[in-house]
């Protein structure tokens, strides 16, 4: 199958994959910030309160969950150049305001801008993914876009770790706050909202908001919502911060070993979002694997986190086999889009992600409890420590599995009025 055959009908066919990259990138460089610097970096290099520096990085996803919405009925009400454009700064400038902290405060307000300028990232990628390429390819290249933004992830971090070591983390984030500025620019410049202006806008106010309306009545919208945020949100806060100090302590395993099990579940979630994505699309079914995903990544991350502790082959395999499992919940994303009319789709797609960030700050908050032991750094706890904080998230699962089975199959049907 050609690359133009994914696309819709317009003049410049390949335009449509220059803003899909432009996307990629807004998202890496979001996710970047998102987990750039760490906690342990930020001790070590300042030596400040553990606990008020973990509690100033969780701002973050507070701002993030609570402006999912507003960004999203922004990208649909007005596209996506100029919000998201505004998007791209506010990173930028929250990168800036961070490299100059001086107080755990300080952190948490540039922590929480960056929140506010990230929530624009994913909800408009998807937003761009429906507007320039065919419905049936939603699917398979949100999975693509997963994809992607995972390698360009890595870049971006192993970037900003290098220059940590040359100019300390406070002059890494000045230089990704000030590359976030050019960024911005060219963002704004180069970004069009969709083939023809304004055809996947709906023009009428009234109209539009009766469909924002729709999509708050939709109770698939919150199912999926409850479904997949219970999945990711906490999972991605485990990845983040306590998966490596978790394995360090647990399987008393250096920091390489660590690090390489931390890599091959984002692996794993990658290629799983890329393979599902395309799978479920070509036998037209989406809730059997969000289901099924689920309990598997639910299985593997109890062998993971509770003893007894395999060796290195075993355990390699079920990091892997956690991410490439966790990544069905993506699908969730494509079945609440598919229940929703297109023209609303970011907005659809925003109660999801308010559910993903308000989970993960919640995960980080009670994970974070750990610090409250008198321990300055978090690889100093205990594995028992670890476990106790560590067993909501096998809980976090079993919820959304529940509300897994509740989910509504669309057969990669596209909704495209709400009177049907």
């Amino acid at each position: 199958m050609s690359a133009e055959s994914q696309l819709i009908e317009r003049p410049r066919p390949f335009y449509a994959w220059v803003v899909f990259i432009l996307s990629v990138l807004f998202n890496a460089y979001t996710v970047t910030l998102q987990f750039s610097p760490s906690a342990e970096i930020i001790m070590i290099q300042d030596m400040g309160n553990a606990k008020e520096i973990v509690y100033a990085l969780i701002a973050f996803y507070y701002t993030f969950a609570l402006f999912q919405v507003p960004s999203g009925i922004l990208i649909d009400r007005y596209g996506a150049r100029i919000f998201p454009s505004i998007g791209v700064l506010l990173c930028a400038i929250g990168g800036i305001i961070m490299s100059q902290a001086e107080m755990s405060w300080h952190i948490a307000v540039a922590r929480g801008i960056i929140g506010v300028g990230a929530t624009f990232s994913f909800l408009n990628a998807l937003k761009i993914i429906n507007n320039w390429f065919q419905p049936k390819r939603f699917s398979y290249l949100l999975g693509l876009f997963i994809a992607l933004v995972s390698l360009v992830v890595v870049l971006l971090k192993a970037a900003f770790l290098h220059l940590d070591q040359i100019l300390t983390w406070r002059g890494a984030a000045l230089s990704f706050g000030i590359g976030g500025l050019v960024f911005a620019g060219i963002y704004f410049f180069v970004m069009q909202d969709s083939p023809l202006s304004g055809s996947s806008r709906i023009p009428d106010r009234k109209a539009f908001w009766e469909n924002i309306r729709s999509v708050f009545n939709t109770s698939h919208v919150w199912i999926a919502g409850m479904a997949v945020g219970l999945m990711i949100g906490p999972l991605f806060a485990f990845e983040a911060i306590w998966s490596i100090p978790f394995v360090q302590a647990a399987y008393k395993a250096p920091l390489s070993t660590a690090i390489m099990y931390n890599l091959l579940l984002m692996f794993g979630y990658a290629v799983g979002a890329v393979f599902f994505g395309r799978v479920s699309t070509s036998i037209r079914k989406r809730k059997i694997f969000i289901v099924w995903g689920i309990a598997v990544a639910l299985m593997m991350l109890v062998i993971i986190l509770y003893p007894p502790y395999l060796g290195i082959q075993v355990t390699s395999i079920c990091f892997f086999v956690l991410g490439f499992a966790a990544s069905n919940s993506n699908i969730g994303y494509t079945v609440v889009h598919e229940h929703n009319v297109p023209q609303v789709t970011a907005t659809a797609i925003a109660v999801v992600n308010t559910f993903y960030a308000l989970f993960a700050a919640i995960s980080q908050t009670f994970i974070s409890a750990l610090l409250e032991l008198n321990l300055h750094h978090p690889q100093a706890a205990a594995t028992e420590q670890f476990q106790m904080s560590l067993i909501r998230l096998p809980i976090y699962l079993v919820i959304a599995l529940v509300f897994s089975f509740f989910m509504k199959e669309t057969y990669c049907n596209q909704r495209q009025t709400y009177d049907d």
